[in-house]
């Protein structure tokens, strides 16, 4: 359904206007319609009087005529047959001296609640003195409701002939056909008032036409209001969608920012771990190898302690071998002087003795080497057990380092995957924000134009209503005659060499009746011959008895001088002028042809 809120006061006060000025042109032709049939009715009540009082008058005379030549029955019979013909239309009554009904001729075509003119006579000159009735059936009884009838085109008697053709009932037309009702009925009711019509049906169409204009200009504009309203909207929106993404974007930087950092200290914690654990993996490895080589000094001196034991424990066993020597030496001296064994047995005792000494301070000595050996042992032990220690710390330290070159290994990865993140969201953000950005100029653009082509249909809106103009409006009737006035126009071709002349005419109204030029004439036929009017459109009044009214005469530009009259359906000079400029543009026959003044010809 049509929505109608764009419609201003403005609007509302035009179309209020437009229905005015259809209300008044109806107004007007009903009262030119009503004015018409008065005077039409007046014209015809008094017309067929006459006529009557005519058909009265020369009966009369025939009648006496014929009584001077024959016989009364002969002259009655002939009264009779020619009373039968006086009216053709209407009806005709004879009534004897008595007042009774004779005879009768009816011959009105369509029956309807009119009004008839009548007129009755009595024709003394023959002994029964026949009173003949001429009636008519001329004028409506309800003129208000004729009006309106033969204001649009006698829609009453087509509704009352159309439901009698439903109900298969007998036709209001009587004897009429649908198309002789309408060609001798309905149009000459209708033609008085056919160029009001036509003026204001154009009038409605340019009305109509600038205000469905108007109609859609506004409709446009209201529309280009809605999508700048909606470009309008939706920018806010992306705009804003830009915003809350810059702003995840900044978050999310910051965020990965402190990630980073957090994970750079971490990263250099660790760092610093490993160098300490490095620079006591180093210690370590230093006292390791100081009690390394204290312990193989220690293991060189237990080996020298061993060998001297070992040479003091040789030489004690040379000494109480020596020493048993001498024993025995001495218990062999029993034999010898006693001089001698005093001496021996003293050098015995020396020998012995020095020998005692000996073998108690290898003994001693060995005892401080047992000593030794047991404390080098001890040292050795001790070396060895932290020697194990220092290993055993190596490990760790080993283990640690692994562990903390890994966790180093771990976090620079995370900080490769963390930045090769943040740069597949930056880069994703900062594609979808460069899409959001061409969007935003994309519908900056189409707002830019919409608003260019809402310019474009105020200024075309500003402009409308003073092409309106009764000059204007007068041009565009000249270019568009829109005053169809005869479906048909009745052709006669011609004879010697008007003959091409005529058939060219009727070919160029034939191409144009799509543009209904053909309907402003009548009649189509040969003139008399005019040398003098070469390439001329002449307008005339009255150009002979048969055919009263406005005409065109039409001469060609050959030397012949071939001439053609045309009836127009005009009723006025104004008419007259605005059909021949119409024939003259439509009309290829008529290109170049001047157009003169009319004047009134005598038959």
């Amino acid at each position: 359904m049509f929505n109608f809120e764009f419609l201003g006061v403005e609007m509302v006060r035009k179309l209020s206007l437009v229905m005015l000025m259809v209300f008044i042109s109806l107004v007007i032709i009903f009262a030119n319609t009503f004015f018409n049939q008065q005077r039409y009715y007046e014209v015809q009540e008094r017309h067929r009087n006459n006529q009557f009082y005519t058909n009265v008058v020369m009966q009369t005379e025939l009648n006496k005529l014929c009584l001077k030549n024959a016989s009364v029955d002969t002259c009655y019979d002939k009264f009779l047959q020619d009373i039968s013909q006086r009216n053709p239309y209407g009806d005709t009554k004879i009534i004897d001296v008595n007042k009774n009904f004779q005879q009768e001729w009816n011959k009105e075509r369509h029956r309807d609640n009119r009004i008839p003119v009548e007129v009755q006579h009595i024709f003394s000159e023959f002994p029964s003195q026949p009173q003949v009735v001429f009636s008519k059936l001329t004028k409506h009884e309800n003129e208000i409701l004729f009006s309106l009838n033969a204001m649009f085109f006698s829609i009453v008697d087509y509704s009352e002939y159309f439901i009698s053709v439903l109900k298969r009932e007998p036709s209001t037309f009587e004897n009429m056909s649908l198309k002789e009702f309408t060609a001798q009925v309905a149009w000459p009711r209708f033609y008085p008032n056919a160029l009001t019509w036509v003026v204001t049906l154009i009038l409605l169409i340019i009305f109509g036409k600038q205000f469905f204009k108007l109609l859609s200009l506004k409709k446009a504009i209201y529309q280009f209001e809605g999508d700048i309203h909606k470009k309008d909207k939706l920018i806010v929106d992306l705009v804003d969608k830009n915003k809350t993404l810059s702003h995840e974007t900044h978050l999310q930087e910051e965020k990965h920012k402190v990630e980073l950092n957090q994970l750079e200290q971490k990263g250099k914690i660790i760092t610093e771990k490993l160098l300490e654990m490095r620079q006591n993996f180093g210690s370590l490895m230093n006292e390791k190898a100081k009690i390394n080589a204290e312990l193989e000094q220690q293991q060189n001196y237990s080996h020298s302690v061993a060998s001297e034991k070992e040479k003091f424990q040789q030489e004690l066993v040379m000494l109480e071998k020596k020493h048993l020597q001498a024993m025995k030496d001495h218990s062999d001296l029993v034999n010898h002087s006693e001089k001698e064994r005093q001496q021996s047995a003293a050098l015995a005792e020396v020998e012995i003795a020095k020998h005692r000494e000996r073998s108690a301070s290898l003994k001693m000595q060995l005892l401080q080497f047992e000593i030794k050996e047991k404390d080098f042992s001890e040292a050795i032990v001790q070396a060895e057990s932290k020697l194990s220690k220092i290993s055993n710390n190596l490990d760790v330290a080993n283990l640690k380092i692994s562990e903390l070159e890994l966790e180093i290994h771990h976090n620079e990865k995370e900080k490769s995957q963390n930045n090769e993140l943040w740069d597949m969201f930056y880069s994703e953000r900062l594609e979808i924000i460069k899409e959001k950005e061409s969007h935003i100029q994309q519908l900056k653009d189409q707002k830019s134009e919409l608003e260019e082509q809402q310019e474009t249909h105020l200024q075309q809106l500003d402009r409308m209503g003073n092409d309106a103009k009764s000059k204007k409006i007068f041009q565009v009737l000249i270019k568009n005659p829109d005053m169809v006035l005869e479906k048909e126009f009745h052709y006669s071709s011609g004879g010697h060499h008007s003959k091409d002349f005529l058939n060219e005419i009727y070919k160029s109204f034939d191409i144009n009746k799509k543009n209904n030029v053909s309907g402003l004439i009548s009649e189509l036929r040969s003139t008399k011959y005019d040398p003098t009017l070469r390439g001329t459109l002449k307008i005339v009044k009255d150009h002979d008895l048969s055919r009263q009214g406005w005409g065109l005469l039409a001469y060609g530009k050959s030397d012949g001088g071939y001439g053609a009259y045309m009836h127009l359906t005009a009723r006025n000079l104004g008419e007259a002028v605005l059909a021949t400029k119409a024939i003259q543009h439509e009309c290829s026959a008529f290109k170049g042809f001047k157009i003169k003044s009319f004047e009134k010809l005598n038959p």
